[in-house]
């Protein structure tokens, strides 16, 4: 709620997001009023509307708080209103009042967050402490409640870490429900404010290379109390970083970070001794990505629900898969898709695992064969990327050209991972 939907608006020109990136120092773009339109604007106004559906839910009579926004319930049926009151997240705590037309029993369900801290939650009714160390995700509270009866919260929020699903040495902090970014600089936010064009909605400015990124060093523990909070009420993670340009980063919750590039995801070397072997690994992702983005003119993801989509791809006896967190298609007939092109490319580029065996097929840019393949499993425990050069008559082919990748009979395509025409 806070770190996505809260974010994706921004707060004084009302524009929405439509892709989050989490590539270091990269930025979003925000739709702008009368010109882009795409679908997260419409479900984006949606989503703000909902803040207060499951603020409060019920069970019969019994009543669960599950979210800390001041609000008021009007509960008609049972003639009783709950007022809300706080600023949470900018202060830890919350504030009910009940007014109801006779008292009533029942039980109020506070929401017990796992993002609180160990010490200091507390609940009082009327000033009168509740046993809130029982229930793991509620504190029950039943009595005969009456108006005028006030509940008082407080919400220490703890500081920890996340790395991402993978587990990869990636990891981002958060500050109780809110996650924490750091704004780096505001330099070639190229389409900021998007115009309407096909791909208007995606930053297109320059990636920055990981090797210039903040890179952050120690074992878990040493990475989690980094994290700490400022004179000016603001988190550091200094002692945890490499690079001393670095080191004097401020770090603000996610939702109030707009129009600038920033630091979501951290790169993690496990200690100082290894920084030089993680710097020589985002070399490597530097030399994949980040080059070839600059090389790139059209591309594909295969085995990727949009990309497949968006280049009008079509398979005959064809399967996808996940292998090293990548994904892939094969097929023992054909695929294809419709790619972009301009006279500048005059390369083909396609990735497959370098022990993929047994497998055989062309390539055809239209109906045109470029290369026939084989593939016997002996160019190692790695991905490669091969790159064939395209002829002169389909580089002036006009706007798109088809490429198509078709088994040998008996045999089967390599499972391609990357699919590229390159300048």
């Amino acid at each position: 709620m806070y770190n996505h939907i809260l974010s994706s608006q921004h707060p004084q020109r009302g524009g929405y997001v439509y892709f989050t990136p989490i590539h270091p120092q990269h930025y979003r773009v925000y739709s702008t009023a009368d010109e882009s339109f795409w679908c997260c604007v419409g479900t984006g106004m949606e989503n703000h509307s909902k803040y207060g559906e499951l603020i409060y839910t019920h069970r019969n009579n019994d009543l669960y708080v599950n979210l800390f926004i001041p609000s008021t319930l009007d509960w008609k049926e049972r003639r009783m209103k709950i007022t809300q009151q706080g600023s949470f997240p900018e202060s830890e705590n919350t504030r009910l009042k009940v007014q109801i037309a006779k008292p009533q029993l029942f039980t109020i369900y506070m929401r017990k967050p796992k993002w609180l801290k160990q010490q200091g939650y507390s609940i009082k009714v009327n000033g009168q402490p509740v046993d809130a160390s029982s229930g793991n995700e509620y504190v029950a509270i039943k009595r005969l409640w009456k108006t005028g009866d006030v509940i008082n919260v407080q919400l220490p929020m703890k500081n920890y870490t996340e790395y991402l699903p993978d587990n990869s040495q990636w990891v981002s902090y958060l500050h109780g429900p809110l996650v924490l970014a750091a704004p780096t600089d505001t330099t070639n936010l190229v389409g900021l404010n998007a115009n309407g064009s096909r791909w208007g909605h995606i930053a297109t400015g320059p990636m920055y290379a990981l090797t210039a990124s903040p890179l952050l060093t120690g074992t878990l523990a040493e990475i989690r109390n980094a994290l700490s909070k400022s004179a000016d009420n603001v988190y550091t993670v200094g002692k945890a970083v490499v690079q001393d340009k670095y080191k004097n980063l401020k770090l603000v919750p996610f939702y109030k970070l707009h129009d600038t590039r920033y630091v979501l995801y951290w790169p993690v070397a496990a200690s100082k001794d290894s920084v030089k072997q993680k710097e020589a690994e985002l070399q490597m992702l530097d030399n994949t990505y980040i080059k070839l983005a600059a090389r790139t003119v059209d591309g594909v993801a295969p085995g990727e629900q949009q990309p497949e989509s968006d280049h009008a791809m079509i398979m005959d006896q064809s399967e996808t898969g996940i292998f090293r967190n990548l994904h892939w298609r094969s097929a023992t007939g054909s695929f294809s898709y419709r790619m972009r092109t301009s006279p500048s490319v005059n390369k083909l580029g396609i990735t497959y695992y370098g022990r993929e065996k047994d497998a055989e097929f062309d390539i055809y840019i239209n109906d045109s064969k470029l290369e026939h393949i084989i593939l016997n499993g002996t160019e190692g425990d790695t991905f490669i990327t091969r790159e064939f050069n395209v002829p002169d008559d389909f580089r002036k082919a006009g706007n798109t050209v088809t490429i198509k990748f078709v088994a040998t009979a008996g045999k089967k395509t390599a499972a391609i991972y990357d699919v590229r025409l390159l300048k």
